[in-house]
């Protein structure tokens, strides 16, 4: 899922952009990365975070790395390679999140709106996010087709009428 419309980040100390990228009910989530492609005339200015469906809080995952570079086209995946080991090649290559453990996301719902915001932490320097995308890994249940025996009293099935989506919920 991809945001490829570019935009400015902010050229004053502590200036963000905010870019936005909706996801439909694809199941639950098994891996996430996360791309991203942006030029600046000094990345080591800025931060990133990243903002799930469900998330309270900004997670940062990119933080003052790599002084001195303009660009930053590459992955963030949790099975990533250091980054500081790769701060002159950056091009290409699948980088481990600095602060934050994608891994929470797992099991959980990709369904909604996820946010990259951009910091320009120190100000100065300008800068264009060209691109932003997710990928994900994710598990569908499928209902089985077996036929399961079972007694209960007081069954409610909800809502009624649904729209093909149904819940329900037993006393016993």
């Amino acid at each position: 899922y991809d945001q490829n419309t570019v935009v400015n980040i902010p050229s004053s100390q502590g200036g963000t952009e905010i870019v936005f990228v909706n996801v439909p009910n694809i199941g639950l989530i098994e891996d996430i990365n996360i791309k991203v492609d942006i030029t600046h005339s000094n990345i080591g200015n800025l931060v990133l975070y990243l903002a799930g469906p469900n998330d309270e809080f900004y997670q940062n995952f990119y933080s003052l790395g790599c002084d001195g570079e303009t660009t930053l086209n590459t992955t963030f995946d949790q099975e990533g390679e250091s980054l500081t080991v790769n701060c002159g090649d950056l091009e290409g290559k699948n980088i481990e999140p600095i602060t934050t453990n994608f891994e929470d996301y797992y099991g959980t719902s990709a369904q909604g709106q996820w946010q990259l915001v951009v910091q320009n932490y120190y100000g100065g320097g300008v800068g264009t996010i060209n691109s932003f995308g997710i990928e994900f890994c994710t598990e569908t249940n499928v209902l089985s087709t077996e036929i399961y025996n079972f007694q209960a009293n007081q069954v409610y099935m909800y809502p009624n009428p649904s729209q093909g989506i149904v819940s329900f919920k037993s006393t016993n």
